[in-house]
């Protein structure tokens, strides 16, 4: 690890040896330093300007949500480097999303500070079919190995979504119909009085769907899909300083699929409700900024074939898998005095999983503790180090270090060398435990996870073109896998999974009206095991994965329109001697605005234009071409 916090401290250093004789601009020459920050949040646990920041970040913003015609969080991460995702066939099927090659699991997300992992998973892990845009003010994801903060299940990285608040008075109602029988309302309403501030959001949607399974023998067997989604931010401005605040969202699914085996009638039912009560101070309360809040997420999730309980081969119910998480946590963040400030905490969480052939409960105590500096404001490092004790496996250390320098090489934009290493771990699920405990197996130890990255954030022709590019390379020691060839259980591998690659991303301003923007990523995942998969690149991620992004914006910003062009070439799926290549594919779509009057806009978009057959999840289709036409009110 030693040498991995090295490369992280000094990297930057070594590439401005490449860079002859770069010119300084001052503050008012800067063209960046005059346009309003971007600050980032979930990489220190506070609001960092991300010109300051090491780590590799992406963020997405509402705006930008909005002007793509996005409904739901997965199709707006697909556009992002290092990004994976796949579908299992219709709307409601299983979403899974990637980091670095990671599995979906290894991805923390949360939502206002609220994990939303479901725990009654076999992996503890988010189904993004389900996770729609409501409220968002704004998605942040932040690559690479992330214990440090967050503790177990961040090895590839976290996606951090930031709901609106209501300090600003604003309400909208917008409908879309479309293909498929697709149906969908979605709603807000924000404000403020005196001390008071409050966002309320809900959106509804229901589709008829596309029949999942390729190859289906059921004649006309459409999986539908119906989503309810309510959000709510409440805040009281308790003195100049301090700051309460009440969070709560709640989400009921139901989705049509088919099983393994053909079984058309299958539902599956999900609710899930998170709420946080968090109390804050800010820097105007002293130099130390105090949080502590108490977060709470339920999860409940029905298998039902024909309306009745599933039940196994052998006749037993296997339909039931309800989760309950409870975590309380604290944070205390000192203000940078002479370039330097410290950020530590501490959590206690609890898991309570239920289900029909199980139950178990698990509980963790953390403590944590970053340093952050600036010298001459150019240079930004943070070091920091944290201890979890679990209940239920062994003690786990964790360490992360970041560096990002700031220099100029062209005297129209900044340039950005940075490098960030860190250690991750996911302890094992409750699912995993208990399978093995059942089948008289060896018990089971967290994995544990470690990676670095280096990388360039370039700005130019007078910081109206942006370009970034990071190389990455990732570790998981200890990996926890599944027996397919007797498919008894779990079993912890001895080896070294690697995942390696290199991401780019590029933004122009091409004119006042025309952005052009894109990403490209290139993933070399393998799989380290004592069976045939050994060796084998890792299922499902394809090897070439690149998005690009045409804007236009009209005089006056009435008419939005925005073409996206994604792809993906070299994927496997499957399992040992029964791997298959999936397609190469390239996915058009498209959307459009036009504000016809004070606060009311038309909206158009097209997904799948070219009506590309594909699958991402071997064996399940995807939608083909479709269309959506929408209203949209403001006030």
């Amino acid at each position: 690890m030693r040498k991995v916090v090295s490369i992280a401290l000094a990297a930057p250093l070594a590439a401005a040896c490449f860079y002859a004789e770069p010119a300084w601009a001052n503050s008012s020459e800067s063209n960046a330093e005059e346009e309003a920050e971007t600050f980032v949040i979930s990489a220190n646990r506070r609001a960092v300007p991300l010109r300051e920041v090491g780590s590799s970040v992406s963020i997405v913003t509402a705006e930008e949500l909005e002007a793509q015609g996005i409904f739901y969080v997965e199709e707006a991460l697909r556009r992002l480097p290092g990004v994976q995702a796949s579908s299992s066939g219709a709307r409601g099927g299983q979403v899974a999303v990637r980091l670095r090659g990671e599995e979906s699991y290894r991805t923390l997300v949360l939502i206002d500070g609220i994990r939303v992992s479901d725990a009654a998973l076999p992996q503890a892990a988010v189904n993004f079919g389900n996770l729609t845009v409501t409220a968002i003010d704004r998605i942040e994801v932040l690559r690479g190995p992330q214990a440090l903060h967050y503790g177990a299940d961040a090895i590839g990285g976290v996606i951090n979504i930031v709901t609106r608040r209501g300090r600003e008075r604003a309400a909208s109602l917008s409908a879309e119909a479309g293909s498929f029988e697709t149906y969908a309302v979605r709603g807000y309403v924000g404000g403020s009085v005196n001390a008071f501030d409050f966002a309320l959001s809900g959106d509804w949607s229901r589709t008829d769907g596309i029949s999942a399974k390729v190859e289906d023998p059921s004649v006309a067997d459409d999986d539908g899909y119906r989503n309810l989604t309510l959000h709510g931010v409440a805040g009281f401005q308790v003195s100049d300083g301090t700051r309460l605040e009440v969070v709560a969202r709640f989400m009921d699914a139901y989705a049509q699929f088919d099983g393994f085996l053909f079984d058309p009638d299958r539902d599956l039912l999900t609710e899930e409700f998170a709420a946080r009560v968090s109390l804050a101070t800010d820097e105007i309360s002293g130099p130390v900024r105090h949080e502590i809040a108490y977060n709470f997420f339920q999860s409940q999730r029905r298998d039902l074939d024909g309306g009745l309980p599933t039940e196994d081969f052998f006749g037993t119910p296997i339909s039931r898998f309800d989760g309950e998480r409870h975590e309380i946590e604290y944070i205390a963040t000192l203000s940078h005095a002479n370039g330097h400030g410290f950020t530590a905490g501490a959590t206690y969480r609890t898991e309570d999983v239920e289900t029909d052939s199980l139950s178990d409960t698990t509980s963790a105590l953390a403590a944590f503790a970053e340093w952050q500096a600036e010298w001459n404001g150019r240079f930004f490092t943070t070091l920091g180090a944290r201890f979890d004790a679990p209940e239920d496996y062994g003690n786990h250390f964790s360490l992360r270090a970041t560096t990002a320098y700031l220099l100029r090489v062209t005297p129209g934009g900044e340039t950005k060398l940075r490098a960030s290493a860190g250690t991750g771990f996911r302890a094992p699920s409750a699912f995993e435990r208990a399978r093995n405990a059942s089948a008289g197996l060896p018990g089971l130890e967290e994995e544990t996870g470690i990676g670095f990255d280096v990388g360039i954030d370039h700005g130019f022709w007078e910081d109206r073109a942006r370009m970034s590019l990071t190389y990455f390379d990732q570790r998981i020691e200890d990996e926890i896998r599944f027996d397919n060839v007797g498919f008894t259980g779990y079993f912890q591998s001895s080896g070294t999974s690697h995942a390696r690659g290199v991401e780019a991303s590029f933004e122009a301003e091409l004119t006042p009206q025309i952005t052009l923007s894109g990403g490209y990523t290139y993933t070399d995942a393998t799989v380290n095991s004592p069976d045939a998969e050994d060796g084998l690149p890792r299922v499902r991620r394809p090897r070439h994965l690149g998005s690009a992004d045409l804007d236009y914006v009209g005089e006056g910003e009435r008419l939005r329109l925005n073409v996206n062009l994604r792809g993906a070439a070299d994927a496997e799926d499957g399992f040992r001697e029964f791997r298959t290549d999936l397609d190469d594919y390239f996915v058009l779509g498209a959307a459009a605005s036009y504000e016809v009057a004070n606060g009311v806009e038309l909206t158009l978009r097209g997904t799948n234009l070219t009506d590309r057959q594909y699958q991402e999840v071997s064996g399940f289709s995807t939608p083909g071409r479709a269309g959506f036409a929408g209203i949209r009110l403001r006030y």
